[in-house]
C-alpha cells in the first residue's frame, strides 16, 4: 500500500512539472553575434535554417560572446526580409549607456518606415517608432549592464519586455508592409549613418509569432550566452 501511494504521488509530482517552451517554434532569425557565428562566406550568421545571413557595415567588432558597436556607422545589414506588420516579435541582449540607439529597424530615408526598434532619446526605455508616432516602455537601460529586451507586436496588446518582464503598457502601433526596405541591426538606416548603436549587443532573435510571458521569462532565464563553443557552426 505504501508503495503504491508513493508511485501516485511521484506519478502527480511529475504531472505538475513545468513545461519547457519551444524556443525554436517560429524562429525565423537569430544571430549570436560572436566568433562562431562567421566564417569566409558571411560575417553574422543567420543560426536558423532560413538563413538570413548579415554583412557589416562600418566595422562592428566581433567578441567571442557577443559584438561591439562603436556608433561609427556600424549595423549589420540583413537585406529584404522581414516584412512583417502585426504577429511578431524580436528579442536581444544589449549592454549601453547611450539612448538614442537603434537596436533593429526596417526604416530608410527613401524607401519609408516600417518599425524602428530602439532605445528612446533621453529617457533611455524601449521604444518603437512606426512611422506615424512612437510607443515607449518605462525602465531605463542604458545603465551599461546586460538587458534581455523584448518588443511584442501584437495588435492593439503590444507589450515591451525587459529582463522577462512587461514593460511599460500595451501599444497599437500601426505597421506598414515594406518589401523595399532593409532590415537593419543596430542603425537607423541601410547605410548606418544614423541611431547607431553604442554599447554590446548578443543573441539577436526575431520570431514571425507573438511570444507569450512564459516564454519571454525562459528566454531572460536562459541567460545571454557566455559560451562561444556551445553555439551552432
Amino acid at each position: 500500500m505504501i508503495k503504491y501511494l508513493i508511485s501516485i504521488l511521484m506519478f502527480m509530482m511529475l504531472m505538475v512539472q513545468p513545461v519547457s517552451a519551444d524556443l525554436t517554434k517560429g524562429l525565423v532569425g537569430h544571430w549570436f553575434l560572436n566568433e562562431t557565428s562567421a566564417d569566409a562566406t558571411y560575417e553574422f550568421k543567420d543560426s536558423t535554417p532560413y538563413e538570413n545571413h548579415g554583412t557589416k557595415n562600418g566595422n562592428p567588432t566581433v567578441g567571442a560572446t557577443y559584438t561591439t558597436f562603436d556608433g561609427n556607422a556600424d549595423s549589420i545589414d540583413l537585406g529584404l526580409t522581414y516584412d512583417y506588420t502585426d504577429n511578431f516579435s524580436i528579442a536581444a541582449w544589449i549592454k549601453t549607456s547611450t539612448d538614442n540607439v537603434r537596436i533593429f529597424t526596417k526604416r530608410d530615408s527613401t524607401e519609408g518606415i516600417q518599425y524602428d526598434f530602439h532605445v528612446a532619446i533621453t529617457t533611455g526605455v524601449m521604444a518603437v517608432y512606426d512611422g506615424a508616432g512612437s510607443y515607449i516602455a518605462s525602465k531605463d537601460v542604458t545603465d551599461n549592464v546586460w538587458h534581455c529586451v523584448v518588443m511584442v507586436i501584437n495588435g492593439a496588446s503590444s507589450q515591451f519586455y525587459v529582463d522577462g518582464v512587461a514593460d511599460g503598457s500595451a501599444f497599437d502601433p500601426t505597421i506598414s508592409s515594406s518589401s523595399t526596405t532593409k532590415a537593419i541591426i543596430g542603425a537607423m538606416y541601410n547605410t548606418g549613418d544614423a541611431g547607431e548603436f553604442v554599447g554590446d549587443m548578443a543573441d539577436v532573435r526575431f520570431y514571425n509569432r507573438v511570444l507569450a510571458q512564459n516564454e519571454i521569462t525562459e528566454l531572460y532565464q536562459m541567460g545571454r550566452p557566455k559560451d562561444k563553443t556551445a553555439q551552432p557552426n
